[in-house]
């Protein structure tokens, strides 16, 4: 079901009963500013969510809890600041989440290990800024596709990406890396494709 751009404020609570064999819900491009914690409580056959484009500003574990079947859920373009660490615990079957274009900063520690299945973790253009974020990695051992992009990044850990060793594709543009040291990447690193565009990166030549 496609709901895209109806001027929808608020989700009724029961709005969703009847429809359990749902697979994919679009909320694209409405004015959601918050969900109960049952609006989606019936949707065992869900798939994929799509609240990309709405005004959230705070997750909870208890919005996804009946969400067991969950693959896709897309949540950029909102006003979340803040992770919970349990808010993703439901999830077990998630393969891309999308956050990008928020103003997240202080997620909690461990906030995706619980994702052991992600591919796909888009994180672009938030606040991210230093080192913070990498402690938020770990458990992301099946991650394809990692997006960092215009976070404020200057620094990147010793380690990092240790532990990610599937990693395929790693973006960081638009940040403020001014060296990338190859001990970054152990030699088991799968990757692929690293983008580093619009950082002030040093000649070291």
């Amino acid at each position: 079901i496609h709901l895209w751009k109806n001027n929808i404020k608020v989700i009724p609570l029961n709005f969703f009963d009847g429809a359990g064999e749902l697979m994919e819900i679009s909320l694209w491009g409405n004015h959601i500013k918050s969900l109960h914690r049952n609006t989606f409580s019936r949707l065992y056959n869900l798939q994929r969510l799509d609240l990309d484009h709405n005004r959230i500003a705070q997750l909870s574990a208890d919005h996804f809890r009946h969400l067991t079947n969950l693959d896709a859920l897309h949540l950029g373009h909102n006003r979340l600041h803040s992770l919970f660490g349990d808010t993703f615990v439901p999830l077990k079957r998630l393969r891309v989440l999308s956050l990008d274009h928020n103003s997240i900063n202080q997620p909690t520690k461990d906030i995706f290990s619980p994702l052991k299945k992600l591919n796909h973790l888009f994180l672009q253009h938030n606040q991210l800024a230093n080192s913070l974020w990498a402690i938020h990695l770990s458990g992301l051992q099946s991650l394809l596709t990692l997006d960092l992009s215009a976070n404020r990044i200057s620094e990147l850990p010793e380690g990092v990406f240790s532990l990610t060793p599937s990693l395929r594709q790693l973006r960081l543009d638009g940040n403020f890396l001014s060296k990338v040291q190859n001990s970054l990447f152990p030699p088991e690193t799968r990757l692929l494709a690293l983008s580093l565009l619009n950082n002030p990166l040093e000649c070291v030549c």
